[in-house]
């Protein structure tokens, strides 16, 4: 479903989106007019105009010919829109992709733990939480390739949300 918030904090419902039978859609994130859906039963990421409510081709968001069980989590996007980055659950890795255009895999990267749940972007640092292992990992994103490169993880019990925030 889409829905639109009026200013008085209602909602007025503005269509639906329909994605492949099967994909299991379980996280979104938007920025204008472009939204990015996770397929967490088919492994993809899934483009969305948001003007028009076209739905582009799925992604997958693991590398070819990889096997084994993967279930995507989060998504989250780089503060200049260049790149998404989704948490794939089972490998355990970290998809980057370039979103300039059509939505392309650029490389996978370990996640820093086991079951990556939870993703944010603060600061020009990628903090993932995994759930499995209690670690929250943390990356620095490289400016021009977008890649994640750890930089620590630290043991944290019931790593499954990541709020930024400030202590003060």
């Amino acid at each position: 479903m889409r829905y639109e918030l009026t200013a008085a904090g209602g909602l007025v419902r503005r269509g639906e989106l329909r994605v492949p039978p099967g994909t299991g859609p379980r996280h979104m994130v938007a920025r204008g007019s472009r939204a990015y859906v996770v397929g967490e039963l088919a492994a993809t990421l899934i483009p969305v105009d948001l003007a028009t409510g076209a739905v582009g081709e799925p992604v997958s968001t693991r590398p070819p010919g990889e096997a084994g069980e993967c279930y995507p989590s989060a998504v989250v996007l780089d503060p200049q829109g260049r790149y998404c980055y989704v948490l794939n659950r089972g490998p355990n890795t970290i998809a980057t992709f370039d979103i300039t255009g059509k939505p392309r895999l650029v490389e996978t990267t370990p996640s820093g733990g086991d079951y990556p749940w939870d993703a944010v972007i603060s600061d020009g640092f990628l903090y993932v939480a995994n759930q499995r292992s209690g670690t929250l990992a943390s990356f620095s994103l490289d400016a021009l390739t977008g890649m994640p490169d750890p930089v620590t993880t630290a043991s944290i019990r019931y790593s499954i949300c990541i709020a930024p925030g400030s202590v003060t």
